[in-house]
């Protein structure tokens, strides 16, 4: 079974293509402030940066086997 974003939280769908935001008039959030807040927060989430994915070793601690 291939890991998709629904394996992930489903009740937490990531937003916009590739995970960005789409832009909105009068933001205030920079896109590079963005990407570093979202990486964090996928790091502490145990995901995978490059692809929003939960890692192999997060998906071993919550039981999922492969």
């Amino acid at each position: 079974m291939p890991l998709t974003q629904e394996m992930m939280y489903p009740e937490c769908p990531v937003p916009g293509k590739d995970g960005m935001i789409t832009p909105r008039i009068g933001s205030v959030v920079s896109s590079e402030d963005f990407k570093r807040v979202r990486d964090e927060y996928y790091g502490i989430r145990g995901w995978e940066a490059s692809t929003g994915l939960q890692t192999r070793t997060t998906l071993q601690r919550i039981g999922f086997t492969m």
